[in-house]
């Protein structure tokens, strides 16, 4: 028995190192080692404090990175990417980039104990240190959104009124506005309001306030609105500072617009029905013609009560009207013009628009009970024009008895083929 079990120990030993070596085989066939790549793994940063202990703050300019994770198989499909810990240490910064850390892996997965090899992709956190800067500003108020129709918004107030903001000095000296944003759309009674902070550069762009540190308290940003109610109100003169010259008749007076808008309190705005304009804003003296005048009555609105804006005054347009006695004028819009015989195959086109003056003479009487010109009471007729081309024409008025045009009016008419 002896002699059968030390006979051929070598070959003996051969083969069992052979079936070892057919056991590791068989084993990484059936569960091999694989490699695989877990994206967007976040860098936690530790001992920060080596930066701003000294007055400076830092950027992290590598927002996350690829982490390739090898293992066997069986293993690998318990990893998970909140598996992995990505660890940049300040204590290890490279003094000579002065921005770069390397970085360190491990991969952890739960109801495990086997191990992972892990690279980094990049190998360092990339980080750019600055001075830290810290400054005051004050807080204005930026409304978004249509108040309901008939208000606008008056005084606004922020709470709180300033703010101290720190960050990378290169931030910090381009800020040039910093807003409490607060939307007001369909408001209609006054209110304090929750609001947002956004902070400007001079060219109106946002800036990034995750790179900024600033304390708002427990209260928070918030807005104040206070309303105003809108009225339309007529815009009257009086004429009694208006002379004519002997033989002229002052005609009529009118103003554009004949309504303004006002704001005001509520309660106020419904004693209010017009402004007023004195004599001495409009004195005249010897009128032979009619004069336009542009008169600001801003100073004329009742204390109280204000435009919507008051940044380019109220200005509005006064026509006095003067005519020789016995006559009047009409003014007759050109788009209503009449028109007889039109040819057929042309598109007709006048050579001004707006209106066209028509002066009529005949006793006082007789103007004085005229009505305005109506609908085809004044017409041309294109009758013997047959080709395209640029004419003058004169205007047929029909006028009642007694009065007469004070001369004849014509107008440019174009006619082209369609």
């Amino acid at each position: 028995m002896k002699e059968a079990l030390t006979k051929n120990w070598t070959l003996k030993v051969l083969a069992l190192g052979f079936s070892f070596l057919l056991w590791l085989v068989v084993v990484n066939i059936q569960d091999p080692v694989v490699t695989r790549k877990y994206n967007g793994v976040p860098v936690t940063i530790e001992h920060a404090e080596i930066i701003t202990n000294r007055g400076n703050t830092y950027q992290v300019l590598t927002d996350s990175i690829t982490v390739e994770v090898s293992g066997k198989r069986s293993n690998m499909e318990k990893v998970k990417v909140g598996d992995i810990v990505a660890i940049a240490d300040m204590k290890n910064l490279d003094t000579k980039s002065n921005s770069l850390i390397p970085i360190e892996v491990s991969v952890n997965p739960p109801n495990t104990n086997d191990t992972f090899k892990a690279v980094s992709i990049p190998g360092n956190l990339e980080i750019k240190i600055e001075a830290n800067k810290t400054k005051t500003f004050p807080i204005m108020a930026e409304t978004t959104g249509s108040l309901k129709k008939g208000y606008v918004l008056g005084d606004t107030e922020v709470t709180p009124a300033t703010i101290e903001i720190s960050g990378p000095e290169s931030l910090i000296s381009i800020i040039n506005k910093v807003t409490a944003k607060v939307n007001v759309d369909g408001r209609a009674e006054d209110g304090t309001l929750p609001a947002e902070l956004v902070v400007y550069d001079g060219n109106g762009k946002t800036l990034d306030l995750t790179r900024m540190e600033y304390d708002l308290g427990d209260e928070g940003l918030s807005v104040n609105v206070s309303l105003l109610k809108t009225k339309e109100v007529s815009v009257l003169f009086s004429t009694s500072g208006i002379q004519v010259a002997d033989g002229y008749i002052l005609e009529n007076v009118t103003v554009e617009p004949e309504k303004i808008e006002i704001v005001g309190d509520p309660i106020e705005l419904e004693k209010i029905e017009s402004i007023r304009i004195p004599a001495d804003a409009l004195r005249e003296t010897d009128l032979t013609e009619t004069v336009d005048r542009t008169i600001d009555i801003a100073d004329y609105i009742p204390v109280g009560f204000s435009v919507t804006d008051e940044t380019v005054g109220v200005p509005v347009l006064v026509k006095i009207s003067v005519v020789k006695a016995g006559t009047r004028v009409f003014e007759f819009p050109v788009a209503s013009i009449y028109i007889l015989s039109a040819p057929e195959g042309y598109k007709m086109s006048y050579g001004t628009t707006g209106n066209v003056s028509i002066t009529v003479t005949g006793a006082q009487e007789d103007l004085d009970a005229m009505e305005e010109l109506g609908q085809g009471s004044v017409s041309i007729d294109l009758a013997g024009i047959k080709t395209a081309g640029k004419y003058t024409v004169p205007l047929q008025v029909v006028l009642p008895k007694g009065v007469e045009l004070e001369q004849e009016i014509t107008i440019d008419v174009s006619l082209t083929a369609e």
